[in-house]
């Protein structure tokens, strides 16, 4: 029996099966508003002999109907399940663009897709469109969009754990964007530590979600020194921990390594910047997928050369545009480079 695809507005169903008239088929409608993606009825086209057989997936799992007749009365209750089809050609779409760099236009699609994964790879698309893309003065108003369709993906899933780490990820580039004392004064170290702990108990096997709580202790540590440690109950080493737990969870993560060497430099303690290097070597020797590895191995490029140099200045210059400078709090001490050449 061959099996029609599943897949844009319309789903057909099976079809030359023992007795089945060529033709015939069943129509999953897309129905549900603001569900898109799934199905809130079934219509059965006529010709269906009594040894027919229909599989039908659901949230529920897989339902196979016999025969015709048993068929016809389950098909008054499927019409009041949500059917799950495969994945939109938006959601498609937008993968796509992302690949290619096309951020804004990803986010569109992924936003016109709707639901948690929908709005959730909006945030995705527009934070990599704010860190490696879009005008300086221009990208923390694009953090705070991201951070609204992460927020959007979690008023619709809450348990969606790519969300809470799209919303700690838009809330610290937010915070660089911002600069460390506002984003102190606004609570954003506080919310983001939130999200992720909530992302790691939905799914403690995510790098993402351990890559976030590795940022999340660095950037405290550049940006608010050691008041800001104290303060939020962050350190060196937990971001480093956390940040090594992410790596040995996908070893491939370049954007990954990128950031916890980026941070490292900005730390500027003994033997960092050896540290960092080491991770950028490994960005350097490794072969782009996509535009925002494209992206970040040219980032990768510029920060190796510089602490390759031993120029403290040339190091600061990229902190300052990819961090920000760190905040001026009490007894915060200074966060400036030091021992490039380690």
């Amino acid at each position: 029996m061959a099996q029609y695809s599943l897949s844009g507005r319309f789903a057909t169903g099976f079809r030359e099966s023992a007795g089945f008239v060529p033709g015939s088929l069943i129509q999953v409608i897309e129905t549900c508003p603001g569900r898109q993606g799934w199905c809130g009825a079934l219509y059965l086209c006529p010709g269906l002999s009594q040894q027919w057989t229909v599989q039908v997936m659901t949230r529920f799992g897989t339902l196979r109907v016999l025969p015709r007749d048993l068929f016809l009365a389950m098909a008054l209750i499927l019409c009041m399940l949500p059917i799950r089809v495969s994945a939109a050609p938006a959601l498609d779409q937008a993968e796509s663009a992302f690949a290619a760099g096309d951020f804004q236009q990803a986010a569109s699609l992924a936003r016109s897709q709707g639901g948690a994964a929908g709005y959730a790879f909006a945030a995705r698309a527009l934070i990599a469109y704010g860190d490696y893309v879009a005008p300086r003065d221009k990208a923390c108003d694009i953090f705070r969009q991201a951070q609204s369709d992460a927020r959007t993906a979690l008023d619709l899933d809450p348990s969606f754990a790519p969300a809470h780490i799209y919303v700690a990820i838009a809330l610290g580039f937010a915070a660089r964007a911002e600069g460390g004392l506002a984003a102190h004064l606004q609570g954003l170290p506080g919310m983001a530590k939130m999200h992720i702990d909530r992302a790691i108990e939905l799914n403690p096997g995510d790098p993402w979600a351990f890559a976030a709580l590795g940022g999340w202790n660095l950037e405290i540590s550049y940006a608010g020194g050691v008041f800001g440690e104290e303060l939020y109950g962050a350190s060196v080493k937990a971001g480093r921990n956390a940040y090594e737990k992410a790596l040995q969870l996908d070893p491939q993560a370049v954007l990954i390594r990128y950031q916890y060497a980026l941070q490292l430099a900005a730390l500027g303690q003994a033997g960092m910047a050896r540290d960092a290097r080491v991770q950028l070597a490994a960005i350097i020797a490794s072969s782009p997928h996509d535009a925002v590895e494209r992206y970040t191995l040219a980032a990768a490029r510029d920060l190796d050369r510089a602490l390759a140099s031993g120029k403290a200045d040339a190091v600061q210059g990229i902190i300052h545009v990819r961090m920000g400078d760190p905040a001026i709090l009490p007894d915060a001490g200074p966060a400036n480079p030091k021992g490039m050449g380690q």
